[in-house]
């Protein structure tokens, strides 16, 4: 054998070697992504939230969505006092300093709206089911 035709011999192996290992690479990546989570439904993609933020002078979310026996709190993140107080007298925070929380357990099934009695126009709705 010449030295010309091993030299062709080697650049063939190098050539079918490089291509094997781009043909393997290709296909990691592809079972890679086949593994990918699946997405997740509705349900699990907006989980339900018993937590509220009082911030930007906005009770965020404004509606929640529980279940009966759920305890809801609220967080007053905004640098003012705010209270969170049912628009039926069945809860009231009194005045919440920044970062004060306030919690409330939803005993029965129905629509509770609540506001704050110093900033009137912030308004909220909880939700039981």
């Amino acid at each position: 054998m010449t030295v010309k035709q091993n030299s062709r011999i080697r650049a063939g192996i190098r050539i079918f070697l490089t291509s094997g290992l781009v043909m393997l690479a290709m296909l990691l990546i592809a079972f890679s992504i086949s593994c990918q989570a699946t997405p997740p439904t509705e349900e699990e993609a907006a989980p339900v939230s018993n937590e509220i933020e009082i911030s930007g002078f906005a009770f965020v979310p404004a509606t929640v969505t529980v279940t009966v026996g759920t305890t809801v709190t609220w967080t007053n993140l905004d640098p003012v006092a705010h209270t969170v107080t049912s628009e039926t007298d069945l809860f009231d925070s009194g005045n919440l300093a920044h970062n004060a929380t306030f919690s409330y357990l939803f005993a029965d099934r129905g629509t509770f709206s609540y506001y704050c009695t110093i900033h009137p126009s912030m308004r909220g709705k909880v939700s039981v089911e």
